[in-house]
């Protein structure tokens, strides 16, 4: 509340300077509520050269204002956008709501780049006019088939699945699109959709992040043998996640297999230069095996590299 007094009462010039702004809001139930998203509002309305905006609101039991609402009169042209919003105690109408309020609002962005949000019970098709400079889109599955349809500028991709995600038996409504993503990541704390599904129409991809669950019934190593398909991929990482129990990741964790992997990649796939591969499974810190063309042993680092990465 310190920083929105500033802005919107104490020194309401200052908001004018503010480029990037990160908010993060975990508060129970409260009298003040009202009176917070009003001081929120008016923050976003006076930081009128606003570039890059997140917003996170916990997981709760109360309703967040639609996006219409809290934006209502921003004159901010944003760049990079990130929304994240609890979902998990809404019920479908509700979250419809939400999703067409998300539309509205980024209807009036026309210099996003790169987005970040979850509508996954918008089934309607998001004209490629809307947000047409974008070149990166995170989200679950719903919301990137949603938004990649017709799209030939999005070259990264950060697919994090979510429980309501579809089974995907096909991902050929989207082949034309995914042709043109050179970056993606791929998976989190629920199951992916499997790598066969997405290798075919990758054909210009050079950053493959895996992590978290793969799909039921589908065995890792199989999947990995093959990506050599992939012929443009340059840089290949590899986490379980944090929440994964022992299996056939801990297999993948072995030096061995991660040699047997990484030699075949290396002599069928020519573009190919690094592969990281987490190494354990703790909470607070990971160390990554980082195996690189024309060296035999590998070389252990704290993160994972990749080149594209910002």
């Amino acid at each position: 509340m310190k920083l929105h007094n500033t802005l919107t009462i104490l020194n309401p010039d200052l908001a004018h300077l503010v480029r990037s702004f990160h908010h993060s809001l975990r508060f129970a139930d409260s009298k003040e509520r009202e009176i917070y998203w009003g001081h929120l509002s008016t923050t976003f309305r006076n930081m009128v050269n606003l570039k890059c905006l997140t917003v996170y609101f916990g997981s709760s039991t109360y309703r967040v204002p639609l996006m219409t609402t809290i934006f209502r009169g921003c004159k901010f042209q944003l760049e990079e956008f990130r929304w994240t919003r609890s979902g998990f105690d809404l019920g479908i109408e509700d979250t419809i709501e939400d999703d067409k309020s998300s539309i509205e609002f980024l209807s009036t962005q026309r210099e996003i780049r790169r987005l970040g949000i979850s509508m996954p019970n918008w089934n309607e098709e998001v004209s490629p006019t809307l947000c047409p400079q974008l070149e990166m889109l995170e989200g679950d599955g719903s919301t990137i088939q949603v938004f990649l349809r017709g799209r030939s500028t999005i070259t990264e991709l950060c697919w994090a699945p979510e429980v309501h995600d579809p089974h995907y038996a096909s991902l050929d409504s989207c082949a034309t699109e995914l042709a043109f993503v050179r970056i993606l990541s791929l998976g989190g704390y629920y199951p992916r959709p499997a790598l066969g599904l997405l290798t075919p129409h990758l054909t210009r991809l050079e950053e493959l992040c895996l992590s978290g669950w793969g799909p039921r019934n589908v065995d890792l190593i199989t999947e990995l043998e093959g990506i050599t398909s992939l012929q443009k991929l340059r840089v290949f990482a590899w986490s379980p996640g944090r929440f994964m129990h022992a299996g056939v990741e801990a297999e993948l964790r072995a030096q061995g297999t991660q040699r047997g992997l990484v030699e075949r990649w290396f002599r069928v796939m020519p573009m190919l230069c690094s592969a990281c591969f987490c190494m354990d499974r703790t909470m607070d810190s990971s160390s990554y095996l980082l195996w690189k063309r024309g060296e035999v042993e590998p070389v252990v680092t704290d993160r994972i590299i990749m080149a594209g990465r910002r």
